[in-house]
């Protein structure tokens, strides 16, 4: 027995040296591994970064400023950036030489503090004396161009490496494409918003140089890569002839219609534009492509929640109009949808092919089947969220809410150029081919919203220091980013940018949610017309023909059983409503426990299993002989 102890004993002793051991040999060989457990693989590096990092042609030369005062008074933010350094270090890695990582510490009163602050980079106070850290970085390229991090904030790990990955490109290739902006949407200076850009134009501007253009095309084919029309308002005939002749000869078009531009009226009255939505109808019939402007798509199942007030009270309840499309809704083998997230839209109109169309269409963004269109006129006044909800009837098909287009395409202006009023020909156009028919199959894309462009739709704002940080909570700029990269031919960063947004809802308790919602509502419902009849004859009982109020003994007998009726079916409506509250908050409850308790309960399991296997196997020796 003391020899099977002793065993025992160092049989311990050497598993803690093995342990050991091997955790030493791990610190040391296995430094840079790591194994990524999430589900979109956010902490492995991605195609389109190794990519970027081998493409590089000329070195590019990273300075980090990390200050050493950064580990002594803020240990959170000393992991983090850890991290940013080690991210930094793989990257240098890939890119075998083509990328030069200095790293400084920038101490107070040093060079390298006064290097730091001449690049830009902000530094936030640590202490009670108020010492700066610095925590960003400063890239340049062979022709000394300038890329800056200012701070890296924890607030973005998520995009660290889309932050790092887009700054690399810029230097590895600073010739951009350019875009012709076209339209009534006031991208680049919104009067609404203090005439400062919306936030998809400042993402755009990072990889495409963006031309607004008003006007007709002189040298449409020359100039531009790829034509971006948002909103084409008020067209006059050359300018369609000119979209026209640029999509025939090739061109790449980007273009957003909307039936109804909820979040951007306002600006656009404000800067005396006018509105048609028909504005491309005559290039759209000549591609038989119907985009319907006088409708909105409506769809129970994706409509996001906004607060409404209802007999004094603020209630949330799904607006048909707008919706979160997730899932299903995106076109997974075509690069442009495959890796979004979410994307928000409201009052988007559909597209669908006439008879007769050559060209395909392949959907981007789709509704689902609980589905139905909504005339506009429906939704131009104040939001009916409740009379929609009731009116609701599904068409049981999916609406396409925006698409790629291609195929060939005849000219919408089969009579050539138009002309001047005085009959003639306009200097612009000649010496300039007309085309009949397109040169090669189109390649356009179709979004019937432009709502989906605006700002609080799809990301909020954080300042630090001089420097505004987009912080999205929906893929809207990325699709649009995509679309352009695609229509361009390039698609070194499509990979990239969805991977940060980390929006995860509960799918399956929002279908829940919307089963009580709707088994309930039937029942709100029957109630508060039941109320309003109750109130409309208890202001009938106390007053006569002349309007005065003379109640009889037996009249003031009936008011109060009519008001008894009245506060029976308030308790009752609100017996209701705190059902379906009381109904989701279980069913949140449950997948919680779920969600938070199985792995416990397996683990406990599993350990269980492992004891009584372990009692059960000396048992079974000692009855050999």
């Amino acid at each position: 027995m003391a020899g099977h102890h002793n065993f025992q004993i160092l049989a311990i002793l050497m598993a803690i040296l093995s342990f050991m051991s091997i955790t030493i040999l791990a610190n040391v060989t296995l430094k840079n591994v790591s194994i990524d457990v999430t589900e979109d693989n956010l902490y492995t590096l991605s195609r389109a970064t190794h990519n970027t990092l081998a493409n590089i042609d000329e070195p590019i030369v990273i300075d980090f400023y990390v200050s050493p005062l950064l580990y002594e008074e803020l240990p959170s933010l000393a992991n983090y950036a850890d991290r940013v350094r080690e991210l930094l270090l793989r990257y240098s890695e890939i890119a075998r030489g083509q990328l030069v990582l200095n790293i400084y510490r920038p101490g107070l009163f040093t060079v390298d503090e006064e290097r730091a602050m001449e690049y830009g980079l902000q530094s936030i106070p640590v202490n009670v004396n108020g010492d700066p850290v610095f925590l960003g970085l400063a890239a340049t390229n062979s022709t000394d161009d300038l890329q800056v991090i200012p701070f890296f904030s924890p607030d973005r790990e998520r995009f660290l490496e889309y932050d790092l990955t887009k700054m690399i490109a810029a230097l590895s290739n600073p010739q951009k494409p350019t875009v012709a902006l076209i339209g009534t949407l006031p991208l680049n200076a919104d009067p609404a918003r203090q005439n400062r850009p919306w936030f998809v134009y400042e993402e755009i501007k990072e990889f495409f140089e963006i031309r607004r253009h008003d006007g007709i095309f002189s040298a449409i084919d020359d100039e531009f890569d790829i034509i971006f029309i948002a909103l084409p308002g008020k067209l006059s005939e050359k300018e369609l002839y000119a979209i026209d002749q640029y999509i025939l000869g090739g061109g790449s078009a980007l273009i957003l219609i909307d039936p109804l531009p909820e979040m951007s009226i306002r600006s656009i009255y404000q800067l005396g534009e006018e509105l048609d939505s028909g504005a491309l109808e005559k290039l759209f019939g000549a591609w038989k492509l119907d985009v319907d402007v006088e409708h909105v798509v409506g769809d129970s199942q994706l409509a996001q929640r906004i607060r409404v007030r209802e007999r004094g009270r603020d209630r949330a309840v799904r607006y048909l109009p707008w919706l979160a499309l997730r899932g299903s809704s995106f076109n997974k083998d075509d690069v442009i949808t495959r890796d979004v997230n979410q994307i928000n839209m409201a009052s988007a109109g559909s597209i669908e092919l006439l008879e007769g169309a050559k060209v395909s269409i392949s959907p981007l963004l789709s509704s689902s089947l609980q589905s139905m269109r909504i005339d506009v006129d429906r939704i131009q006044f104040p939001p009916d969220a409740f009379g929609l909800i009731d009116e609701f009837v599904s068409e049981e098909r999916s609406f396409t809410m925006a698409a790629r287009i291609n195929g060939h395409v005849p000219s919408a202006f089969v009579s050539g150029p138009p002309l001047d009023p005085d009959g003639t020909l306009s200097d612009i156009f000649h010496n300039r081919l007309h085309r009949t028919e397109s040169v090669a199959p189109i390649n356009v894309v179709v979004v019937a919203d432009t709502d989906i462009l605006f700002d609080d739709l799809w990301a909020g704002a954080e300042q630090i220091g001089r420097d505004v940080q987009i912080r999205p909570f929906a893929s809207n700029a990325q699709f649009i980013l995509n679309a352009l990269d695609s229509l361009h031919g390039s698609i070194g960063l499509v990979d990239l940018r969805s991977r940060g947004i980390l929006s995860r809802p509960f799918q399956r308790l929002e279908a829940i949610t919307r089963k009580a919602e709707s088994r309930y509502r039937s029942s709100e419902k029957l109630l508060t017309e039941k109320l309003a009849e109750t109130e409309s004859r208890i202001r009938s009982a106390r007053i006569d023909n002349s309007g005065a109020i003379v109640l009889t003994e037996k009249q003031f007998e009936i008011l109060r059983e009519l008001r008894g009726e009245a506060d029976d079916i308030r308790n009752e409506l609100r017996g209701v409503q705190l059902s379906l509250r009381e109904d989701i908050e279980r069913t949140k409850l449950w997948l919680t426990v779920v969600n938070i308790g199985a792995m416990p309960v397996v683990v406990i399991c599993v350990a269980l299993f492992l004891v009584v296997v372990g009692r059960a196997h000396p048992a079974r020796r000692e009855q050999k002989p």
